[in-house]
């Protein structure tokens, strides 16, 4: 009985001498508020960290959220027991020990969204046509930050500047396929994973066109083991993403590249596992004419969970509307692009209504806010005048600042208790 006790104590010893606390990282939060579910979920990475605790020292964790250095240290008591948290602000949100990368010893995820295709109905990239008030590609990236994975990377190849100019601060890794036009989707995945920082055990692969997919189907495919693949199937029907392990990217660079990620994927079908999602979006592509009312519905009720609502939206007057949020688009994807046509386009709405709303604001205003030069062998340009950044910096922030009150405001108004009252009334 002594010796078991003196066994369990040196091991205590050892354990918080690789716990300890360690200077200078990213959380330095008050360890006395931290909810009881956070330090439950914490009892894993416990478990996980003492049995590798020879491998590496705990100043080699890595948050996935933030990719930032972190430390396991201990913070509360809890129930008389030692509790240990992470300091990093990100790593105290997550679900289960994955989010904490071990010094390198643990699984690393990472994403390809595969951004390179020309589209044939529109001259504009498809990855910046928006849904539901942002890009299909910024859907996917803050995505994929939500899952999370370890890295992102971007392959892009029709009009790569300005879709480089797009996600340039978002934090993720891009790669240019500068021949699109000949290549396949294998080619594009081959070229993500080759530009990868880090050796990914699993990776998914989603087509920018592809913008809606949920956190929870990601965390489905991650889950997959005991196969070289998974694909998603809603109602019987495959869709995106696909995840590869770092055996399949192997065999994928060695693959003939017949028939294309189809043929690799029928010739290994006895290898490739397919699971069932409740996630109709896997199959919802960005493509025909209605797509874009049609997404941004679906994004609407997902987002709203199909529930009674509020949607503020702030729109600047004088003698009619001259500044609402299509024009705060507009304005910003403008800047992006370089072109009001091409930020036409990216929007669904015509030139001339784009030309004539931004010449409305201009009278309203008095001022310029964008500038154009024409012709050319570059086609010409359009940017915003100093004037017009910063006319719609302030509009941006007035439209955050009013969906905050306006957010506010619908709670007092129609509260749970109030919807329930109207209700009771019929």
């Amino acid at each position: 009985m002594l010796l078991a006790l003196f066994t369990l104590f040196l091991k205590h010893l050892l354990f918080l001498d690789y716990c300890g606390a360690i200077s200078d990282f990213c959380w330095q939060g008050d360890y006395k508020n931290i909810p009881s579910e956070i330090l439950t979920d914490l009892s894993l990475t416990i478990e996980y960290v003492s049995a590798r605790k020879q491998q590496a020292r705990l100043n080699n964790l890595t948050c996935r959220r933030c990719l930032t250095a972190t430390a396991l240290t201990p913070a509360a008591t809890r129930n008389g027991q030692n509790a240990l948290i992470p300091r990093c602000e990100n790593a105290k949100l997550y679900k289960h020990v994955s989010l904490i990368s071990y010094g390198g010893t643990y699984m690393k995820t990472a994403a390809i969204i595969l951004a390179a295709g020309k589209p044939t109905d529109t001259k504009a990239p498809r990855p910046l046509i928006h849904i539901g008030g942002k890009s299909m590609l910024m859907h996917e990236i803050d995505m994929f930050k939500a899952v999370p994975v370890n890295e992102i990377a971007v392959v892009v190849g029709y009009r790569d500047s300005i879709v480089k100019t797009h996600i340039e601060n978002c934090g993720v890794t891009i790669a240019s396929n500068r021949h699109y036009n000949e290549t396949e989707m294998l080619d594009s995945v081959l070229l993500g994973a080759e530009k990868l920082k880090i050796q990914a055990d699993k990776v998914l692969v989603l087509p920018a066109d592809t913008p809606l997919v949920s956190e929870k189907t990601c965390d489905a495919l991650l889950d997959v083991e005991g196969a070289i693949a998974a694909i998603p199937m809603y109602n019987g029907a495959s869709g995106h993403p696909i995840m590869l392990t770092a055996q399949a990217l192997t065999m994928l660079a060695d693959y003939d590249g017949t028939g294309g990620m189809r043929g690799f994927t029928a010739m290994h079908a006895d290898e490739i596992k397919h699971i069932e999602v409740d996630d109709p979006a896997i199959c919802m592509r960005a493509r025909g004419s209605k797509f874009p009312e049609e997404l941004s519905a679906y994004e609407e009720m997902r987002r709203t969970g199909g529930k009674l609502h509020a949607s503020m939206e702030c729109c600047l007057s004088m003698d009619g509307t001259v500044m609402n949020a299509e024009l705060s688009r507009i304005l910003n994807l403008v800047e992006t692009t370089g072109s009001l046509q091409l930020a036409s386009d990216c929007l669904g709405i015509s030139y001339s209504k784009s030309w004539k709303t931004i010449k409305n604001l201009e009278k309203a205003l008095g001022v310029a806010v964008i500038a154009s030069t024409a012709g050319g062998t570059s086609g010409g340009n359009s940017h915003l005048t100093d004037a017009g950044k910063y006319f719609l910096h302030q509009y941006d922030e007035l439209m955050n600042d009013a969906q905050k009150v306006g957010k506010w405001l619908y709670s007092q108004y129609f509260s749970d208790e109030i919807i329930q009252k109207i209700q009771k009334l019929s």
